[in-house]
């Protein structure tokens, strides 16, 4: 979620998972409130005046901006996508 969101500050839930959906990600609503929350609790994550997320530590956003967030996150779609099809793989094969 962060190498998504980090260079589309500020974000919210709708456009979170509209670019999931976007990849061919099946989001799952309740893991990202989930993982938002947990950012928030952090101090990671803030809300502005118009309740979008916003990150708060400055420093925390240009280290992850200097890793190429894009490099990251599609290392992370391939990798998800990667673990569905073995689960399909699996499921196919119990049958």
């Amino acid at each position: 979620m962060v190498y998504n969101t980090i260079d589309k500050e500020p974000f919210d839930f709708a456009e979170l998972v509209a670019w999931l959906r976007q990849h061919g990600i099946t989001p799952d609503g309740r893991a990202i409130e989930h993982s938002l929350a947990r950012l928030e609790l952090g101090f990671v994550l803030g809300r502005d005046e118009q309740g979008r997320y916003v990150y708060r530590v400055p420093l925390f956003r240009q280290m992850i901006l200097r890793v190429v967030p894009s490099a990251k996150l599609q290392v992370e779609v391939d990798s998800w996508k990667s673990s569905q099809k073995q689960r399909g793989s699996l499921a196919d094969s119990r049958e």
